[in-house]
């Protein structure tokens, strides 16, 4: 889409300066050379002023046709400058979408991180738990085990009396 437009531009100024080279060969009786140094410096803005025209339908005309010729000018400028943007822009695209994926990636696996260490906490909690029940259960052995002592001597008392 874009290469038509500076297909289409480039095709309008080279028509324009076809038109301005006959138009200033025939109106103002300048050979080829010099008709198609005017339209050019006319075109392009530069305008040494070396040559200009002297009939007053050659002054109308350089008017309008800088005008309008001007325009496209611009306008085919902008069109080769839009083509250099878009491909910059693909390379960028090429380049920083890669680093929005990486990005999004980076913060999905924060997130995941923040989540094991919640999960870790809970689980050293629940350790703790576990390790006091444990330790309450041998107290709770070892009271056991001094009853079962007294019981085994008061067994043996009573069988010896």
């Amino acid at each position: 889409m874009i290469r038509k437009k500076i297909y289409y531009a480039a095709t309008l100024v080279l028509l324009l300066l076809l038109i301005g080279t006959i138009f200033y060969n025939i109106v103002e009786g300048w050979d080829i050379i010099d008709s198609f140094y005017f339209s050019t410096i006319t075109l392009t803005t530069i305008g040494y002023g070396d040559i200009s025209p002297i009939t007053a339908g050659g002054k109308i005309f350089t008017s309008l046709y800088a005008l309008f010729g001007i325009g496209i000018m611009l306008y085919i400028l902008s069109s080769v400058i839009g083509v250099f943007i878009f491909k910059q822009e693909r390379y960028f695209d090429k380049i920083f979408f890669p680093m929005k994926k990486i990005k999004k990636q980076e913060k999905k696996l924060k997130k995941q991180v923040k989540e094991i260490k919640k999960q870790e906490k809970k689980l050293e909690h629940e350790e703790r738990k576990i390790e006091k029940h444990e330790k309450d259960i041998e107290s709770e052995v070892k009271k056991l085990e001094k009853q079962e002592k007294k019981i085994e001597k008061i067994k043996k008392k009573i069988i010896k009396e």
